[in-house]
C-alpha cells in the first residue's frame, strides 16, 4: 500500500510517516520553464543557515503537525525570494492560492510551480475551481498519500 515516507541523507535513506496529515494540494504551474541551475546560481549566502529551522525530522515528531499555524511555521523556500523577482507570476499565484484560504503557498523546488495547501477536500474542491477560471496555466489538484 502507499503512504507518505520521509527522505533523509540524499533520499537513500526511507523512514515510513503514516501519520503525515491527508492534506489537499493545488499546483500551478504557470507554463513557465525556470532553469534550476539559473535559480541557484542567484544564491548568494549559504542555503544552510546557522539560524534554528524546523526541519523534518522534528516535524515528523511533532505531534501538533495538524495544527494550522504550525504550517506557516515548517514550509520555507529559500529559492522563492531570489526567483520571483525575476518571475513576478509566481509571487502572483501565490497570492492568488493564499486569497482563495489555503494554509500555506510556495513556490516548488527552483519554480516556476506554485503549490497551496488545505486541509479538506470541499475547500480545495471549491479553490480550485475559481484558480482554473482565472488563466494561471495548468492547475492540479492531488491529495497527499
Amino acid at each position: 500500500s502507499k503512504q507518505a515516507a520521509l527522505a533523509l541523507g540524499r533520499g537513500e535513506r526511507i523512514e515510513p510517516w503514516p501519520d503525515f496529515p491527508r492534506w489537499w494540494y493545488i499546483l500551478i504551474y504557470p507554463r513557465l520553464p525556470i532553469s534550476t541551475s539559473w535559480a541557484y546560481a542567484q544564491v548568494k549566502f549559504p542555503l544552510t543557515r546557522g539560524e534554528k529551522t524546523i526541519n523534518l525530522e522534528r516535524l515528523k515528531a511533532d505531534k501538533d503537525i495538524n495544527k494550522e499555524i504550525r504550517v506557516k511555521d515548517f514550509l520555507k523556500n529559500d529559492l522563492e525570494e531570489l526567483v520571483t523577482p525575476f518571475y513576478p507570476i509566481i509571487g502572483n499565484i501565490k497570492k492568488a492560492l493564499l486569497d482563495q484560504g489555503c494554509l500555506q503557498a510556495l513556490m516548488s523546488g527552483s519554480g516556476s510551480t506554485v503549490f497551496g495547501i488545505w486541509e479538506t477536500k470541499k475547500t480545495a474542491q471549491e479553490a480550485f475551481s475559481r484558480l482554473k477560471q482565472q488563466g494561471w496555466g495548468e492547475v492540479f489538484m492531488v491529495r497527499s498519500l
